[in-house]
């Protein structure tokens, strides 16, 4: 039986975690930026200078450093650059750069070696920064969709009061003969809402329940045949 390549076996997974690891570096360069930043920026920033060299996979990090910060290596000296905080961004997009490039060309296991470099630069980083800032897209949806619930859940545990409140209009509607708006509707029935509220142990507060009742009335279904509609004065 003939043994496939690597290559063959995986043509799209190494690809995936370039651009996964592009992504968090993307990301990191953003945090040390102090500001997000878009692919085109960080494409011209940072991975064209590496595009544009020619590095081989036994380079050393070091050299790779003074060859893309060369000014900085001039002018505070390679222990400081080696130090740098943009470090290890630039080790992780370089190996990850060539093991883009070693799989096009054909060279499997070299590719998978560069793209474990790049991956442990890329832990080096956000170790750095901190756990949390790699997962910090993940946990700002988390608590947006947190927040989204909860508010959600404080609205829902009115409901009781709510329906309370449009059975209230409904049955008393039936025995005055209608609304003559909403607002007396309001009026009518804002003790007996409070009471129930007081009895439900829903907290409603008196000082803004006769803006919170409305508000209720207002988006009853039948709304628009339990109460005459508003008919604006026109001054002449």
């Amino acid at each position: 039986m003939e043994k496939k390549s690597t290559t063959e076996r995986h043509p799209q997974s190494l690809k995936t975690w370039v651009d996964v690891t592009f992504g968090q570096l993307m990301q990191a360069f953003g945090n040390l930026r102090g500001a997000e930043i878009s692919a085109l920026e960080f494409d011209k920033e940072i991975l064209r200078p590496i595009r544009n060299q020619q590095f081989s996979p036994n380079t050393e990090p070091i050299d790779i450093l003074v060859r893309l910060l060369p000014h900085i290596a001039n002018e505070k000296g390679v222990a400081y650059l080696a130090s740098s905080s943009i470090g290890p961004i630039l080790l992780s997009a370089t190996y990850a750069v060539s093991a883009y490039r070693e799989s096009l060309e054909g060279n499997a296991d070299l590719a998978w070696s560069c793209l474990a470099d790049a991956r442990y630069w890329c832990g080096v980083q956000f170790a750095k920064d901190g756990m949390s800032a790699l997962f910090k897209p993940a946990v700002e949806e988390a608590k947006r969709k947190q927040a989204m619930s909860g508010g959600k859940a404080r609205a829902s545990r009115y409901d009781p009061i709510k329906q309370f409140a449009y059975d209230q209009v409904r049955s008393r509607s039936l025995h005055n003969g209608g609304w003559k708006s909403r607002n007396e509707a309001v009026q009518k029935i804002k003790d007996a809402v409070l009471k129930r509220s007081v009895e439900e142990k829903i907290n409603l507060v008196p000082t803004q329940a006769t803006k919170t009742i409305d508000k209720w009335l207002k988006e009853m279904p039948d709304a628009d045949t339990l109460f005459p509609k508003r008919v604006n004065s026109v001054s002449r």
